[in-house]
């Protein structure tokens, strides 16, 4: 056993020092480096426990105790340290933490831990008597390594990138090692007195150890590179320094001067080459981590972002079915009233009926391209495709407009040819819904002149054109790129019509497209008007 507990004393203090070396300003590197040197002495008191004088037995035991409870505390301390959360160790928090380890100290070395050794009659093996207050350090053995491993965990499951392949191996690793040296060193030796296993104690830490350094080499988890710099500039100049004090002539000893003088310039400015290497390479892999962790918030912000749309879009279709009963009523009332359905209406009564009816009509309107908004938005919007005569549903739209076209003294012109039929494949109520929409916003959108509406057939393209021209405000080049966006008007339209929502041609673009449709603009300018063009297939084409 004496060769085993070499080696890993070996492993373990090899690689406590190369990240001591590496990491000399980082708090963890020191403790890391504290408890491979903690699980050195760890291996070399429990090999002296295996003496066959009880006496000695009990000597090395109990010292193996007072490392095992050091182990716990740096372990603990190193999971914070190398997370770097900013724990804030408070006076009270400090005293928490560190008088139950001092009163733990005294007792691993005293007779109220472990009381006696004495030899087993079956297999002539040590056999430890625990004291009184064993269960005491147990206890707190268990709870603070249990403290230590939830922090890792947690920290793996927060860490993103690099760091948690990081934490994965060092998880794995720890868990391993501590899950062993419970079970045997403390279950089997201290409650069942069965000490077979404890000559296998220096084994436990072999898969901390093995973890860590696979983290070193596959993912530079400390800078094994500049280490490897770092030895062998040393190894050259201590050989060469060697010769210089062992070399008998004078001659030699200029040579072998010369050499060291000129392995340790050169040795140094590899050495100063690779640090700048690691510290670009710092700056990357901080880089990259910083871009984890902002894709990571973002995909999360994007998720809540569509839950909320997904919640405003339910609010929307809610309330606008509640409001389109009424406003619906308001209206036909309003034109009731303006037939003379009771009775004739004087001169003053007759205007602000008519405001009334106009008023109710954009209310129902927009009230109807906020549900259909929402229905897009869900992905629950229905089309009964049908053969539709495109020339009778202008006529029979047309007829909508005539009233509002008259209050603003602007001409509605509809062209369809008498005896042709321009029939495609739609949706009858959505193509009456599309129309309307794009000859409202030319109307609202023209202060004078003139909506002239006209229908024709493209036999090159295979479509039936409508074209809507006004001569309103018309759209700037940047208007056009977004005039069937959400929510969204040309900037003089914005000085026009204040009430409208920027609904109205997006809605429209929609259901179009859906229905295999287009819809485009065309505008020479501000002030010189606007064509909007709805093509759809013809039907057979």
């Amino acid at each position: 056993m004496l060769s085993l507990t070499i080696v890993i004393v070996v492993l373990n203090l090899s690689l406590g020092v190369a990240i001591l070396l590496q990491g000399r300003r980082d708090w963890s590197a020191v403790v890391f480096f504290l408890i491979t040197l903690i699980f050195s002495l760890l291996s070399y008191a429990n090999y002296n426990t295996l003496t066959i004088d009880p006496k000695t037995g009990l000597f090395w035991l109990r010292i193996e105790m007072f490392l095992a409870a050091w182990h716990t505390f740096l372990f603990f301390a190193f999971v914070h340290l190398f997370t770097k959360t900013g724990y804030a160790y408070t006076l009270k928090r400090s005293l928490a933490f560190l008088a139950p380890f001092v009163v733990v100290l005294g007792l691993t070395l005293s007779p109220y831990l472990f009381a006696d050794m004495t030899v087993s009659p079956i297999n002539d093996e040590l056999e430890a008597v625990p004291g009184k207050l064993f269960p005491i350090f147990a206890l707190w053995l268990f709870s603070t390594m249990a403290l230590s491993v939830y922090k890792v965990i947690s920290t793996f499951r927060k860490s993103v990138g690099l760091e948690r392949q990081q934490w994965k191996y060092l998880l794995i690793g720890s868990f391993a090692t501590y899950l062993s040296l419970v079970l045997f060193n403390f279950i089997f030796a201290g409650i069942l007195h069965n000490t077979t296993f404890l000559k296998y104690t220096p084994l436990y830490s072999l898969p901390i150890v093995i973890a860590t350094a696979y983290a070193i080499i596959k993912h530079n988890l400390f800078d094994l590179k500049l280490l490897a710099t770092e030895a062998f500039v040393s190894i050259i100049a201590v050989v060469y320094f060697a010769k210089i004090t062992i070399a008998v002539s004078v001659i030699d000893r200029v040579i072998d001067g010369l050499i060291f003088l000129a392995t340790a310039y050169f040795g140094l400015q590899l050495i100063r080459s690779a640090k700048e290497e690691v510290a670009r390479r710092e700056e990357i892999r901080a880089l990259a981590k910083k871009l984890a962790e902002t894709n990571y918030e973002l995909a999360r912000s994007n998720e809540q972002l569509k839950i909320l749309d997904k919640r405003k879009s339910e609010f929307v279709s809610l309330v606008s079915h509640q409001l389109r009963a009424p406003i619906t009523a308001i209206k036909g009332y309003a034109s009731l009233l303006m037939e003379g359905f009771y009775g004739k209406l004087s001169v003053k009564t007759k205007e602000p009926a008519e405001r009334i009816f106009l008023s109710s009509q954009r209310l129902v309107k927009m009230v109807a391209d906020f549900l259909d908004l929402s229905k897009i938005e869900q992905d629950a919007m229905s089309y009964n495709m049908t053969s539709v005569d495109i020339g009778e549903v202008l006529r029979d739209v047309a007829t909508d407009f005539v009233f509002v076209a008259k209050e603003k003294d602007l001409t509605l012109e509809i062209n369809v040819p008498a005896k042709q039929k321009f029939v495609v494949s739609a949706d009858d109520g959505k193509l009456r819904q599309i129309i309307s929409n794009v000859i409202d916003n030319s109307i609202k959108y023209t202060p004078k002149g003139s909506i002239a509406v006209s229908v024709g057939r493209d036999t090159a393209k295979k479509t039936v054109a409508v074209r809507i021209k006004d001569t309103g405000i018309g759209l700037s080049p940047d208007d056009k790129e977004h005039i069937f966006g959400k929510f969204t008007r040309g900037k003089g339209g914005q000085k026009e019509n204040t009430g409208g929502s920027g609904l109205g041609l997006y809605v429209a673009k929609k259901m179009l497209e859906a229905q295999k449709g287009n819809l485009s603009v065309e505008s020479d300018g501000v002030g010189l008007g606007s064509t909007f063009v709805i093509e759809f297939p013809a039907e057979g084409t």
